[in-house]
């Protein structure tokens, strides 16, 4: 497996992994953090002026774009980990199976224990605190993603459609 990764260092290499599991994290903790937000809290904030509660207030009214961000984000990432960290064990272990599956056992664990457990838990102890500070970084990431959101919505979408299922019958039966 010879790419223009394996020309970089295996710190770079292993540096990159590490980032993409803290913007993993990041993506975790955001979506507990403003699920589990108390909203009567942030709009007490907002209307006092706080600019991170006014941010999150604006992507909690927002929810479908807020997930749809967030799981774009966490589902890429976590998606190139295991590919990054699969051609770093090849090449620093040579090509064969079990190169491959250890690898892959590896990533699934960080991710599991990194990137989804340990934030999650996190964000669920100090929902607000922690969804102000992210809305920060969410809500650009919003109008940044904003043409794949809509692309992939479409296809969403069309499938709701093939299989007959109507959301707003849904939420109108709920009210």
């Amino acid at each position: 497996m010879d790419s223009w990764l394996n020309n970089w260092p295996w710190w770079t290499q292993l540096g990159l992994v590490v980032l993409l599991l803290v913007i993993s994290a990041f993506f975790s903790i955001a979506e507990t953090s403003m699920m589990a937000s108390n909203r009567h809290r942030i709009r007490h904030l907002a209307n006092r002026g706080n600019k991170g509660a006014k941010n999150t207030q604006e992507l909690l009214g927002k929810t479908e774009q807020l997930l749809s961000v967030i799981l774009i984000g966490n589902n890429v990432v976590n998606t190139i980990v295991p590919v990054l960290l699969a051609g770093i064990a090849l090449h620093a272990f040579g090509n064969n199976g079990s190169v491959l599956s250890i690898s892959t056992g590896v990533a699934a664990i960080l991710i599991i224990i990194f990137c989804e457990i340990t934030p999650k838990v996190i964000g669920a102890t100090y929902p607000e605190r922690i969804a102000m500070a992210a809305s920060w970084i969410i809500k650009p990431l919003i109008v940044i993603l904003k043409p794949a959101m809509w692309l992939i919505n479409l296809f969403v979408s069309g499938l709701l459609k093939i299989f007959r299922i109507d959301t707003e019958a849904n939420k109108n039966s709920q009210m």
